[in-house]
């Protein structure tokens, strides 16, 4: 087993390589645009970023959110105007989007922020059994002021845990007992973990079409093809679970190319599939930014009804 000091320079040496890793990022996007030009990025059908500056686009919006937004803030809503209009401006200075994609832009900076905000257990605690709470901001972070590390651990305790962290000394080094356990039982709630690492829906699709010969500017996938291979493992395998709505999904392939269901609006193969419809404003399995109705425009919603749960029954 590791011991704290291991535990640490590991940490350690992982930060350091993300740091080099985001002074280099930096650095070639300030080659690339040093004589005023731009950099061209390329979309895919649903209007996210693809092609060899997807990385770089959005290191770079996290660059400019992490370094203008402070994660004391309580939420995205209450960052005022003017710093937004900061990040995005400071996006179309150095990429070639114009204004009709800065809802893009602010929408990737609030996830970018989000993730921030909550920063890593291995940044808030400096030992393996997670009981020790750095009183300092990381050095990794040094635009992050000690009170503002301070307020931003105890919005996070506040919010998640018990009553009584209310009246912690912010300085207090000492976790509650319950804070290392949170992330632990919400991951566990996942029926469907993504196991595409760092990929993103957008690039498993590219990937995909590019294999198959296909322009990912103009062509796409469905979405429950983007779904499996999201949850795919390193042997092409599934999950127990998985496997079983991967078979409903090619019975269901098999049953709409026969005539045997309609496959219309929301009421996809993933939706039946699956059993549940998407979240209320979210489509599941191709990523974020898409609206509802951008993916499913002639669709008028409904739940799924019993004629719809029949048929997944029937599979």
């Amino acid at each position: 087993m590791a011991t704290d000091s291991e535990h640490e320079n590991s940490s350690t040496n992982k930060n350091a390589r993300l740091r080099r890793r985001g002074i280099y990022t930096l650095k070639k996007i300030d080659k690339l645009t040093k004589n005023g030009q731009k950099i061209l990025m390329h979309w895919n059908t649903k209007g996210q970023p693809i092609g060899p500056y997807r990385s770089i686009f959005q290191h770079f919006i996290s660059h400019q959110t992490r370094s203008r937004v402070s994660i004391s803030i309580s939420s995205w809503i209450d960052v005022p105007k003017e710093i937004k209009s900061l990040i995005w401006k400071a996006v179309m200075e150095k990429f070639g989007v114009d204004e009709s994609k800065i809802r893009l832009i602010l929408l990737s900076a609030s996830k970018k922020w989000s993730d921030f905000k909550h920063i890593t257990t291995d940044h808030l605690c400096t030992n393996t059994k997670r009981t020790q709470i750095r009183t300092e901001p990381p050095l990794d972070y040094p635009f992050i002021g000690r009170d503002t590390w301070a307020e931003s651990i105890k919005q996070r305790w506040i919010f998640h845990l018990s009553e009584e962290i209310r009246g912690l000394n912010l300085y207090n080094n000492v976790a509650p007992a319950n804070f290392n356990d949170r992330n632990s039982k919400s991951a566990k709630l996942n029926d469907y973990p993504f196991r595409s690492a760092r990929k993103s829906y957008a690039s498993i699709e590219e990937e995909l079409l590019s294999e198959q010969g296909l322009d990912p500017t103009t062509s796409s996938l469905p979405r429950h093809e983007l779904w499996l291979a999201a949850r795919k493992w390193a042997d092409d395998g599934y999950e127990p679970r998985v496997m079983d709505d991967a078979r409903n999904i090619d019975t269901l392939k098999e049953k709409a190319a026969q005539g045997q269901i309609l496959i219309e609006g929301r009421e996809d193969i993933l939706s039946l599939a699956l059993g549940k419809e998407d979240h209320s404003g979210r489509v599941r399995a191709v990523g974020a930014g898409v609206r509802v109705k951008t993916y499913f425009p002639n669709d008028k919603h409904r739940n799924l009804n019993n004629a719809s749960q029949k048929r997944i029954n029937e599979l």
